[in-house]
């Protein structure tokens, strides 16, 4: 396998969106609080809430060819 397609983490990008998702449709008083439900860093969560990107998005730029290519 190889060393860049492993996930050193234990949550998936569906985590993240379904944390987000649930602590705006309010089923969690704060973020913490729903990213300790869904085991996801509140960090992650407050800072996707502020816009920041995916890390694989983030990366796509310098690549030669996009994910959808």
């Amino acid at each position: 396998m190889n060393a860049c397609s492993t996930n050193k983490y234990n949550y998936t990008e569906a985590d993240v969106q379904e944390a987000i998702l649930a602590y705006k449709l309010g089923n969690y008083p704060s973020v913490r609080s729903a990213a300790i439900a869904f085991g996801v860093p509140s960090t992650t969560l407050h800072n996707r809430m502020a816009g920041q990107r995916t890390r694989q998005k983030s990366h796509e730029h310098p690549q030669i060819l996009s994910d959808s290519e």
